[in-house]
């Protein structure tokens, strides 16, 4: 009997926690607004690299970057393969403003042998999430 009645005590306290914790998340719910996550927006940028000089064959080791215009990188630069003549970018943020210039850099990493100068190509922004904007490279024997 005594057992019983402790039983009974500790299920009536049980329900009342259960309960009072259930109106209490009910109550902070409905006033507090729900937190949404941001989402990640992007913008892509398509570097076309023009074969005016005939440079398919050329061994040479350089980047195409797109850069902001504090020339910090806005994207991951990639290395320029020859005969592969359009790269794509994505710019990760929040906001896109300022200015975007698409350039070849030579690698300095090793030698090269043949000079190539490369016209860097700027667009102004601001620059809408979810658009693509196109950049042209052409490139002139040094």
């Amino acid at each position: 009997m005594k057992t019983t009645r402790i039983f009974t005590a500790l299920s009536f306290t049980l329900t009342l926690l259960v309960s009072s914790f259930v109106i209490i998340q009910t109550s902070l719910s409905s006033t507090l607004p729900i937190p949404t996550p941001k989402t990640r927006q992007t913008v892509t940028y398509v570097v076309t690299v023009e074969n005016t000089v005939n440079i398919a064959g050329y061994v040479g080791n350089y980047y195409i970057r797109v850069v902001n215009d504090h020339g910090r990188d806005v994207a991951i630069p990639q290395l320029f393969h020859p005969g592969l003549w359009t790269y794509t970018f994505t710019e990760y943020g929040t906001t896109f403003q300022g200015t975007r210039t698409a350039l070849m850099a030579s690698s300095q990493s090793q030698g090269t042998r043949v000079g190539y100068t490369f016209t860097p190509n700027t667009l102004n922004g601001p620059f809408t999430p979810g658009h693509t904007y196109s950049f042209v490279l052409v490139p002139q024997v040094k």
